[in-house]
This record gives structure tokens, sequence and C-alpha cells, in this order.
């Protein structure tokens, strides 16, 4: 996904949960942090995803199938 479509999908979540202090109720988080994100992070992703309404893939910049860390380490 792109950052563009990440910051349209996060602005799309909060208006669908009524606004960032009623999303920040759910999530039971300070408003403020949810005032932060420029993205939903990661584990937010996952917990706006058990809400039921979206995938964890429609909403998280980084989807599970991406390598996040080296596959092999080499010594």
């Amino acid at each position: 996904m792109s950052y563009e479509l990440a910051i349209e999908r996060k602005q799309e979540v909060i208006t669908k949960y009524g606004g960032g202090k009623n999303l920040s109720r759910l999530l039971k988080i300070s408003h403020p942090a949810v005032s932060k994100w420029e993205v939903i992070p990661q584990l937010r992703a996952f917990q706006i995803a058990n809400f039921g309404d979206y995938t964890v893939d429609y909403l998280s910049l980084i989807h599970i199938s991406e390598p996040t860390r080296p596959l092999y380490i080499s010594y």
C-alpha cells in the first residue's frame, strides 16, 4: 500500500468510528495518541481489525507477507 493510501485509510477509520476521541476510547488509549498518527500503527491495525469492520491487510502500511527483517543473519 502506498503511504498516501495509508493516510486516507487512517482518516476513513477515524470517520467510521465517530472521530479520534471515540476511536481512542475503543482502543483504550489517549486521544492525543490517535491524533499523532500519520498512518495506523501495526499494533493498532490488529486491534481495529478485531472490531470486525476491516482486515489488517486493508489497514496496514506493512503487510504480514512483506519481510520486515532479513531472512538470514550472517555472522
